[in-house]
């Protein structure tokens, strides 16, 4: 089932609610959107679910991201994690071996019936999320976006050699239809 335009203006309308209050909070808002819910589930998420896109808000702006479906799933996966930061190897193990199935049935619900599995390494990790540091550069300069991609997705070393991601935004979950 496709979203309709009533779903869209639905959403848009969040966006401007969304806008004032991250005025008030001086942090970014990240809304990722899921779509092909069958079924509302009490926990959120359901497996079969679109990662279909983000958007950034900020600034009384708001600004769809310009990302490739497996940069969504990363960031979809950190920006859902980011209470607690993960390392590139926890992040690999939630992406391809995912308790709850959502990312190893990416998009099943669609009507191609075809679900669209994350594929990414422990040494993949970092590299993409500088591919997705460097396309965010390159659209927060276009769209003039005073945010740095290095402050809103971050690395947090460790005590050891060991980085962690997180992002630092206020995270938001939306579905449509």
């Amino acid at each position: 089932m496709a979203p309709s335009d009533l779903d869209f203006l639905v959403f848009f309308a969040e966006l401007q609610s969304i806008r004032r209050d991250l005025v008030l909070r001086g942090k970014p808002t990240l809304i990722i959107v899921h779509s092909y819910s069958c079924v509302r589930s009490p926990k959120g998420c359901i497996p079969g679910e679109e990662v279909r896109s983000a958007w950034l808000t900020w600034d009384g702006g708001s600004h769809q991201l310009p990302l490739s479906t497996p940069h969504l799933l990363l960031l979809d996966y950190i920006a859902r994690h980011s209470r607690i930061p993960q390392n590139a190897r926890q992040i690999e193990e939630g992406l391809n071996e995912d308790h709850m199935r959502f990312y190893l049935q990416h998009a099943s619900n669609a009507p191609s019936r075809t679900a669209v599995p994350p594929r990414t390494t422990r040494t993949a990790v970092p590299k993409q999320i500088e591919r997705i540091r460097e396309q965010l550069g390159l659209f927060f300069k276009t769209e003039k976006i005073q945010l740095d991609p290095k402050g809103l997705l971050r690395s947090l070393p460790t005590s050891s050699r060991e980085v962690r991601y997180s992002v630092d935004a206020i995270v938001r979950i939306e579905h449509s239809h």
